[in-house]
């Protein structure tokens, strides 16, 4: 119907349409049926469309991050990314190529906390259960196996995903964090 209604007013052929989601939905997996309650695959891997006019349409398997968005849309429009932006544009995919993205993906809610790294792996720490998970997403896409005492660098991707969420913690005053109960 938007589609349509932006074709009947002469709209289409230079709007930009994006469309994602904020969060997936658990269905039992990792004892989960709802949202908010971990930040495992089903609950962080979400759908992302970007068409853009004059753009072939393709689909992309490098993970990308919402904080990409910003960054993308300010690329197609010709503005400059502001330094303070941690996302990157994913122009570059959109014309055909397979850029090389340097920021990390990272995820946090509720005391959890998650960084992906380049090479697939996924670790998670939650400060409300005293717990952490590392998973390889492309041999165990489904994250049932918890590397957490047989990956040798595991202890690394921790310490890793500390220290990322402690150096962007936000410090302004009188701004209270969520869920620290």
């Amino acid at each position: 119907d938007l589609v349509r209604a932006l074709e009947e007013r002469g709209l289409w052929s230079r709007t930009v349409l994006i469309v994602a989601a904020d969060h997936g939905e658990a269905f039992g997996e990792h004892g989960q049926t709802q949202h908010g309650g971990s930040l495992h695959e089903e609950l962080t891997h979400i759908p992302l469309l970007i068409r853009v006019p004059g753009q072939a349409g393709r689909e992309v398997a490098e993970p990308v991050s919402l904080i990409d968005l910003g960054p993308t849309i300010l690329d197609i429009f010709g503005v400059a990314t502001p330094g303070a932006m941690m996302g990157e544009s994913l122009v570059g995919f959109m014309r055909g190529g397979d850029p090389k993205l340097g920021r990390p993906i990272a995820a946090e809610g509720r005391l959890k906390r998650a960084l992906l790294f380049p090479d697939g792996v996924k670790a998670i720490v939650d400060d409300r259960h005293h717990t952490a998970e590392v998973y390889d997403l492309k041999a165990d896409p489904g994250e049932r196996v918890n590397l957490l005492d047989e990956d040798p660098r595991a202890a690394e991707r921790i310490a890793a995903v500390r220290q990322f969420f402690a150096v962007h913690r936000r410090r302004a005053g009188g701004y209270v964090v969520p869920y620290r109960r």
